[in-house]
């Protein structure tokens, strides 16, 4: 979301204890892999762009 608004830097304050940090950087690492994923899966659907009248096959007998 923060990218998206053009966001790319931004200041935490508060977090003063090295077990603080690794906490907060955890949640935070844990946050961007997830966006990195969503936006990866965004960007490549399999099949989004064929031709739907290739893709139906209809048995007939």
């Amino acid at each position: 979301a923060y990218a998206a608004l053009g966001i790319d830097e931004f200041m935490i304050v508060g977090v003063d204890t090295p077990r603080e940090i690794a906490t907060l950087g955890r949640e935070t690492i844990a946050l961007l892999r997830n966006s990195l994923a969503r936006r990866e899966h965004e960007a490549f659907q399999p099949g989004a762009y064929a031709s739907r009248a290739g893709l139906e096959t209809r048995a007939t007998g």
